[in-house]
């Protein structure tokens, strides 16, 4: 890949990771927990970016994006309820994302990743903490009759 098309793909990047990041603002914005429409419209975006961050070969990115993207289905399924706790998450979720696309318009060929992973580490432990409570949660669901999938 020429060094030309390289630029342009991290900038292209950066340019769909800046919509992202508006994205996110949003569903930080409020007092209250975020309108449904904005969960989806967020969750949508993290998937493109990570979709691009994949082809680009921005592993740390990409595997951010990933968990990052688990939680946002979680919020949208019901199953993660809006909670101080999930602010504050996505908060720092926005703050690494935003330091690293910074990096990356500026030119650095090698942006440093160690807030992606922070991050990314933590949003898998949410997932293994919140697990217990989900599968008890359906355990229940079950236990009514309802076929809800959580």
């Amino acid at each position: 890949m020429s060094a030309v098309r390289h630029t342009g793909d991290r900038l292209a990047l950066c340019t769909q990771g800046a919509e992202h990041l508006e994205g996110l603002r949003a569903l930080l914005g409020g007092a209250a927990p975020p309108e449904m429409p904005a969960v989806r419209q967020a969750l949508a975006a993290t998937r493109a970016l990570r979709g691009t961050a994949s082809l680009i070969g921005l592993d740390a990115m990409q595997g951010f994006l990933g968990r990052l993207f688990q939680l946002l289905e979680e919020v949208e399924s019901g199953q993660v309820p809006w909670s101080a706790r999930l602010h504050a998450a996505l908060q720092e979720a926005e703050e690494a994302e935003r330091q690293f696309l910074t990096a990356l318009e500026a030119g650095e060929v090698r942006p440093n990743v160690d807030a992606l992973l922070d991050v990314e580490l933590r949003l898998a432990a949410w997932r293994r903490q919140s697990a217990p409570q989900q599968s008890a949660w359906r355990s229940i669901c079950l236990c009514k009759g309802q076929r809800q999938t959580l």
